[in-house]
């Protein structure tokens, strides 16, 4: 019982008794609920002006096409869905459970990743309230996660609809839930919801299993030395044993019956893995996390620390345990020598602990406390006034070409079920974006057939980066047997311009270039006569030719 109040034992200079501490909360969550709903309505807005990105629009197809199976054939159909997506999972589950009362809308996926931002921030308000008793300090941690960078910005910020901050985020409510679990690991009812925490993480973004895996034995250990020191290690153990059937029963059998995919995506397939030395990588990742978190918020967590230092307030035990939330999760991938930005981001949630490092027997004042919460809140406000000002700022003039372009296609060809369309430049998403914006956004029943830039989807080494004129002439070769056997619309840069115009990603330019070439010397296509220039690339759009015969020798590899 002793050991039990040590560890509650706050500086009595952070207790703030009265109304406040009731009404406070209150206001908190409610002021949650409003950011959700502004985030939503600028993200309604923002979409309807741009093109989506790649990975947004390949979310966003997977959900339109739960919603249209469930439309068609009710949920018995739905479960072939959730086999085409190793990066994630939960979030098809939650579209399909949904179904019935979603519309069927390029912007459906907020009703998933704005919740879990939300959800996280309410999570770590209520335990940084009842660890350290203090209001300030328990606004001052989600304040400090907001007041980031993704929360500011349009493309991979809060209004995209990738799974990287939602991933973040998510790791925040683990880490929550985690600590919370290590402190009071013999409470039964926090090992549960510690399992179920893990378990739906894994199923959000599997590849969380890398990114948490020392951060989350770092708070194992935290758990077991405290069970040591007050003697119920035994209850510790089965409650760990609780949360670990509770993550295989939720996990494991996705897991198992997709690893093939899982495999393939994330090790096959991912070029960046062992690309880069030790040097470059740690250094790669500095650069990252310093640009996710934002100058502003480093130099706020700086001026923080120091503080906490000069008040004699300053934790080492919660120190060290946030600077592992932080840094950990960037480890496996270092090793490994990626230099991917995206796994930055989930170092971000451990900056929400900072306020944990107050937690010390020395009392301190509550000015500077204070003070950092008014910095953070206006941060955050600052964020939000940035985002909104983008938003009202951003260019529809892509966006209504695109539409103009399609209009004149559905014009000419009489766009119907069938009619599907391939392309093999990046611009605009390529032929996902065009068919996803024709069929989400104006109603056109346009579909994507071959799109082909990666090395794998020909049979090449990922990792390898210069082929042979005959490597690419075939797989030039086996993205246009592709698009011939689905028929329909083909994109192709403007003629004059092949293998002039050159595109971001090498691979691509050298595939793009050979298809134009190619497509043209086969006779197979009638130019539709519609022309574009899409995000600065002059294309024109021409009907494949009925019946061609298709070789299918080109695409295995040799």
């Amino acid at each position: 019982m002793q050991a039990t109040s040590e560890i509650n034992k706050t500086p009595q200079s952070l207790n703030k008794p009265g109304k406040w501490k009731r009404i406070i909360p209150i206001l908190f969550y409610l002021a949650l609920v409003a950011l959700g709903l502004t985030w939503m309505l600028l993200g309604n807005k923002w979409y309807g002006n741009i093109i989506p990105f790649y990975d947004s629009l390949a979310y966003q197809s997977a959900a339109e096409k739960i919603l249209l199976e469930y439309q068609a054939r009710g949920w018995g159909s739905l479960p072939r869905g959730f086999i085409t997506s190793p990066t994630a999972v939960l979030y098809m589950i939650v579209i399909a459970l949904l179904s019935p009362v979603l519309p069927l809308v390029r912007t459906v996926l907020y009703v998933y990743f704005i919740p879990i931002h939300l959800i996280a921030l309410a999570a770590l308000f209520n335990y940084l309230r009842r660890k350290t008793d203090s209001i300030t300090l328990a606004l001052l941690g989600p304040l400090l996660y907001i007041s980031t960078v993704p929360f500011r910005t349009l493309w991979g910020g809060v209004l995209d609809q990738r799974m990287d901050l939602s991933t973040a985020s998510f790791g925040l409510l683990l880490w929550v839930v985690t600590l919370d679990w290590a402190e009071n690991s013999i409470t039964y009812k926090k090992s549960i919801l510690f399992g179920l925490v893990a378990g739906l993480a894994l199923l959000h973004r599997p590849m969380i299993s890398v990114q948490a895996s020392l951060t989350i034995i770092m708070l194992v250990g935290y758990a077991v030395s405290i069970a040591w020191r007050k003697g119920h290690l035994p209850s510790t153990l089965r409650g760990l044993g609780l949360a670990a059937f509770i993550v295989t029963l939720i996990f494991i059998p996705w897991f198992v019956t997709h690893f093939s995919y899982f495999y393939n995506y994330y090790v096959v397939n991912t070029t960046i893995v062992g690309a880069s030395s030790f040097s470059v990588t740690i250094s790669a990742y500095l650069t990252y996390f310093k640009d996710w978190a934002g100058a502003e918020t480093l130099y706020l967590l700086g001026i923080i620390l120091a503080t906490a230092l000069v008040l004699r307030s300053f934790s080492w035990k919660y120190f060290l345990l946030t600077a592992g939330l932080v840094f950990l999760p960037l480890v496996p991938l270092i090793v490994s020598g990626s230099n991917s930005s995206i796994v930055s981001e989930i170092s971000l949630a451990g900056i929400g602990f900072i306020p944990l490092i107050f937690i010390t027997e020395r009392p301190s004042g509550t000015r500077a406390l204070m003070a950092f919460t008014l910095v953070a809140i206006i941060l955050s406000a600052w964020n939000l006034t940035v985002l909104s000002k983008s938003v009202n700022e951003v260019s529809s003039t892509d966006r209504g070409i695109l539409e103009e372009t399609i209009l004149k296609l559905n014009d000419k060809l009489a766009i119907n079920t069938a009619t599907y369309f391939s392309g093999f430049i990046s611009v605009g998403g390529g032929a996902d974006a065009i068919t996803s914006v024709a069929r989400l956004d104006m109603g056109i029943p346009l579909y994507s057939g071959a799109v082909a830039f990666h090395t794998y989807q020909f049979g090449l080494d990922p990792k390898k980066t210069d082929f042979s004129e005959a490597e690419l002439d075939r797989a030039a070769a086996c993205g246009l047997q592709k698009a011939y056997s689905v028929g329909g619309i083909l994109m192709l840069v403007e003629p004059s311009l092949v293998g002039e115009y050159k595109l971001e990603r090498p691979f691509a330019n050298s595939i793009a270039s050979r298809m134009d070439r190619l497509a043209l010397e086969d006779g197979y296509l009638t130019d539709t006569g519609v022309v574009a220039v899409l995000e600065g690339v002059p294309v024109r759009f021409y009907l494949i030719a009925p019946e061609i015969p298709v070789t299918t020798n080109y695409c295995k590899p040799q």
